[in-house]
């Protein structure tokens, strides 16, 4: 095995792992640890016959003892960094040209979880997103997180839980909604209350400050820990990812390109079920999806790419058609809210509405219900609320969240 140019080259033989291989490369410390207090008992024995040999007996025996300690901390990193070559190139990293990207540095980074540093190479974000669940399964852990920088990539390993699969210890009432969310023509502070809401639309062309809302939703939502935020970034791009904390995690991609997209979801349905009406819910659960196109099937879909797409629309029908009374509010972004990227029956139990900047009148009344002729003439930033509970429609200038800051 090689590195050349920021790539390692791998042979057949290389990859062709027995269970012994991996055992062995899993637990290298432990291994020689068992061999030191074995060599400590053997000197142990001896210590009649061979006297300078069998004295050391006890130091062996504490090394032993010290590399077995070592091993618990270390072992699952240098597991990461021996395996490397042969999962990455069985997860799909394999450049066409031979080799994986290089690795640089593994090491642990709190219980049970690995770093992993490698060369960004010629590898595309997307691909290392969607090789994410196949890395993670290939060294035996849970999930995998993905960041990217211009010539590194930064994994971390872990068994650890997604904040929903945790018991929240604090109860929170459903009446106690209301996020800010920016300023008004006056100059006010303005709150959307979403109590009694489980879904909102948010409309808007692209640099309409459609995503600096969400961020700030996202973000604002956040701030109590009883909550769980989910944004699914639907462009595929890194707008949300410096958002993540312990209760905000980001998914990157669609249905039927994420298999993490799809299994996020899945246990999000999961979680739906195992709830019971209540006017006191054990966390609220803040579903955001931009670029909601992405989770409706159209036409020129493969029959695998449409099931995903069908799987992924009926459980955001679900959240908002049952999410009032189980602690599920559901937000969906796009930039053409017409009833091919959001149904009409979803459309229509979304009580709460924003709208951006618009081209036409008809599709600001697709948002807000009717035209009222601003959404053209709206500066970036500005968006119009309505909560259909109002007489009148709130035009509010958005509180920025900064990138790369919490």
């Amino acid at each position: 095995m090689s590195s050349s140019g920021g790539v390692l080259s791998i042979d057949r033989q290389t990859r062709d792992e027995t269970a012994i291989d991996k055992l062995i490369a899993q637990h290298r410390i432990f291994f020689i640890s068992l061999l030191v207090i074995v060599l400590a008992g053997l000197m142990l024995y001896m210590r009649q016959d061979l006297p300078e040999f069998g004295k050391w007996w006890k130091q062996t025996l504490i090394v032993g003892f010290m590399l077995s300690m070592v091993s618990a901390v270390f072992d699952s990193s240098i597991a990461v960094w021996t395996r490397w070559p042969i999962v990455a190139a069985d997860s799909g990293l394999r450049r066409s040209r031979g080799g994986v990207p290089a690795r640089y540095l593994a090491f642990p980074v709190g219980r049970g979880a690995i770093k992993l540093i490698t060369s960004a190479d010629t590898i595309l974000p997307d691909e290392w997103d969607r090789s994410g669940p196949k890395l993670a399964r290939g060294f035996g852990y849970d999930r995998v997180t993905i960041k990217h920088s211009r010539y590194f990539v930064f994994l971390t390993f872990s068994n650890k839980p997604s904040p929903i699969d945790q018991t929240c210890l604090k109860q929170i009432s459903l009446k106690d909604q209301a996020v800010h969310v920016g300023i008004d023509e006056d100059g006010k502070d303005r709150y959307l209350d979403t109590a009694g809401h489980s879904g909102m639309i948010v409309a808007g062309l692209p640099g309409s400050g459609k995503t600096v809302f969400l961020r700030r939703l996202a973000t604002t939502f956040a701030l109590n820990p009883a909550n769980y935020v989910v944004v699914f970034d639907g462009k595929g791009t890194r707008d949300f990812e410096d958002l993540a904390a312990d209760n905000l995690t980001v998914f990157s991609g669609t249905p039927d390109t994420n298999e993490e997209v799809n299994a996020q979801l899945s246990h999000l349905v999961e979680e739906l079920e195992t709830r019971a009406p209540s006017s006191v819910i054990p966390g609220r659960v803040i579903v955001i999806v931009d670029e909601c196109q992405g989770f409706s099937p159209v036409k020129g879909l493969n029959p695998a790419e449409k099931q995903a797409r069908e799987k992924s629309l009926n459980a955001l029908k679900d959240f908002v058609a049952r999410g009032r009374s189980l602690g599920f509010f559901t937000i969906l972004a796009t930039q053409k809210p017409d009833a091919d990227t959001i149904p009409t029956a979803l459309r229509d139990n979304c009580g709460l509405r924003a709208c951006g900047r618009l081209r036409t009148l008809e599709a600001e009344k697709m948002v807000l219900g009717e035209s009222l002729g601003r959404a053209q003439h709206l500066e970036v930033g500005q968006m119009i609320l309505d909560d259909a509970k109002a007489e009148t429609h709130l035009l509010i200038k958005v509180a920025q969240i900064p990138k790369d800051t919490r």
